[in-house]
């Protein structure tokens, strides 16, 4: 399928190889839910501005690679376009859709990544912590308890 299509506005974008069709800066974290895939996030709200302080979205990106000399689009043996993937990772909720835009959210490093993030977390919530949230109606701790056990 073309990277845009002119008589609908929507662009294409790849969430873990499969492509999802969105308006042109879409959240990154709405656009993998699209492709039914959850991006764990602690700050992100659709409705609020962007924060990224968690960095617990993090997702590796990438692009379209383009000859430097040319400027025209690399593409390997069967006419398909060579991903240039960023060193690091990314923050999916602080990242806009673009054409032809590359997400992973299950690789190696954002494993590492989320685990880095999750284990201080953890490691300052006592088992009274959680029973203490669940009471209480403060579901903050119990967030971070399902993201540890699904993510980390």
């Amino acid at each position: 399928m073309s990277e845009t299509k002119q008589d609908d506005g929507l662009i294409s974008v790849f969430v873990d190889g499969a492509e999802v069709r969105c308006p042109p800066g879409t959240n990154m974290i709405d656009a993998a839910a699209m492709a039914g895939r959850e991006v764990p996030h602690y700050c992100y709200h659709p409705k609020l501005s962007v924060s990224g302080n968690c960095r617990m979205c993090l997702v590796q990106l990438g692009l379209p690679g383009r000859d430097r000399e040319s400027g025209k689009p690399m593409l390997d043996a069967d006419g398909k376009p060579i991903i240039s993937w960023f060193p690091g990772p990314a923050i999916a909720c602080g990242t806009k859709a673009s054409p032809g835009m590359h997400i992973r959210t299950d690789t190696d490093m954002v494993r590492e990544c989320r685990e880095g993030k999750l284990a201080p977390e953890v490691a300052g919530r006592s088992a009274f912590g959680w029973i203490q949230h669940a009471r209480y109606g403060n579901v903050g701790g119990l967030l971070i308890q399902y993201r540890a056990m699904k993510f980390g």
